[in-house]
């Protein structure tokens, strides 16, 4: 099975979800789970730790069948002159080519986790609030929170209302705050309609 990407696409797949994998045991977590879905055209990719999950889609360019494998975020070095990426299954193993590089990847047996389930079980709630940010600057701002020493770098998020910022402490005195941006009551709405048209049909599994 085969599927054909656009270069620049691959890259952002990646960058999407290598910062996601786990990286210090050997378990079905250290990898990208891909999803090539024909019918729809398009391409998921999966990663979780254990503590958090990303999952990024982009487009499919060429591919008549639906497969899943596993990569990990070391791929082919992809260059400017590169304009497409195959993705191909061969029995326990999967493959990224680059060019006239080659990466292969045994495939583990164990199912990967079912990330959109649970983004699905979370969507079922209408949401208490919904205040969109610039994400530059609220990276900034909870970076700005690790170093203020807290050995458990942990950010505690106070959201009131979508007019004004949100507060990011590491403890009782320090603060940073990131004033929200704002978003048309249709771009929501389209955003919304998105989301519902994007899950799955209820009972079936990729």
């Amino acid at each position: 099975m085969k599927a054909i990407i656009k270069a620049q696409d691959m890259k952002d797949l990646i960058e999407k979800t290598k910062r996601f994998v786990c990286k210090n045991y050997n378990t079905i977590m250290r990898y990208i789970h891909i999803v090539v879905d024909a019918e729809k055209r398009e391409v998921r990719a999966e990663a979780v730790d254990g503590h958090r999950f990303s999952v990024a889609y982009c487009k499919l360019a060429d591919g008549k069948e639906s497969f899943e494998c596993f990569i990990t975020q070391d791929i082919p070095k992809i260059t400017k002159c590169d304009e497409y990426v195959e993705i191909e299954t061969d029995g326990d193993k999967a493959f990224i080519t680059v060019g006239d590089n080659i990466r292969g990847y045994r495939q583990p047996k164990k199912p990967f986790f079912d990330i959109l389930q649970m983004i699905e079980t979370t969507e079922d709630e209408d949401p208490t609030i919904k205040i969109a940010f610039n994400s530059k600057l609220l990276a900034e701002a909870l970076q700005s929170v690790k170093d203020a020493g807290d050995k458990y770098n942990t950010a505690r998020l106070y959201l009131y209302n979508p007019a004004t910022p949100v507060l990011i402490r590491s403890n009782e005195k320090d603060v940073a705050g990131v004033l929200p941006i704002h978003i048309s009551v249709e771009k929501w709405e389209k955003d919304e309609e998105m989301m519902k048209g994007g899950k799955r049909d209820e009972g079936k599994r990729d």
